[in-house]
């Protein structure tokens, strides 16, 4: 999932469309609090119900355990009565991950399952942020590139 973001996502719903085989619209959203769970979800629900997948993936990655539970409850809710369906529910935490839907201790067990690591992936969101920072303003030599350099040109 970091590699649709491109950084780990930290206290966050996470809400994947399929159709059929393909990927389609991904949402994150901070994790609101509960109280604003259902409210969070409605600003989710009309690009979600827009797109018509054949599947939602809903992953909560949280610190605590439970602390992503009231947004995934919410979403699983306006899901179903939007009649699309959830192929997963899955929590990811400390480094483990698990299916909220999974029962059998062999396939998902109850500690989890370690997250794999990917190398190129920003650790957080400020990594993504400062990988694409904007220029500073400010007056530039002709031919220069946004980012203060000049372009090399190929050889010919």
């Amino acid at each position: 999932m970091p590699y649709l973001l491109g950084f780990h996502p930290q206290r966050s719903i996470l809400v994947i469309c399929m159709r059929g085989r393909r990927l389609g619209l991904t949402q994150r959203l901070d994790l609101p609090a509960p109280e604003h769970a259902q409210e969070a979800v409605s600003a989710l629900l009309p690009s979600l119900t827009a797109e018509s997948p054949d599947v939602v993936i809903l992953s909560g990655f949280e610190e605590k355990v439970g602390q992503s539970l009231p947004a995934l409850e919410a979403m699983t809710g306006a899901l179903q009565s939007h009649d699309i369906e959830i192929q997963d529910r899955i929590i990811v935490r400390n480094g483990r991950w698990r299916s909220l839907d999974c029962y059998d201790p062999n396939c998902c067990p109850v500690q989890g399952s370690p997250v794999p690591e990917p190398a190129d992936v920003r650790r957080d969101r400020r990594g993504l942020h400062r990988l694409w920072r904007p220029p500073l303003p400010g007056p530039r030599s002709p031919g220069q590139t946004a980012r203060g350099r000049t372009p090399v040109r190929g050889r010919r």
